[in-house]
């Protein structure tokens, strides 16, 4: 849970550089890079969350077992 909670709050503190942020991407190299680098960092948080919450869903239902967790395992 703590892990999701880092994952919302990247995303809010990102939200936050991309509007206060005084470059646009089509300023400079840098703006460029820095648009392109974030955002592939951006989905990646994305991604990881987006399988990390439905784990955390699927632990609250009682899906995984000590046999049967490989969904858990690939998630992390």
């Amino acid at each position: 849970m703590i892990v999701i909670l880092f994952a919302l709050f990247f995303f809010l503190v990102q939200v936050f550089e991309y509007v206060s942020a005084s470059f646009a991407i089509n300023d400079s190299v840098f703006g460029s890079c820095f648009y392109m680098l974030t955002g592939f960092h951006g989905l990646h948080v994305f991604a990881g969350g987006a399988f990390l919450i439905v784990c955390f869903i699927r632990f609250l239902l009682l899906h995984f077992t000590r046999a049967h967790h490989f969904g858990f395992e690939a998630s992390i």
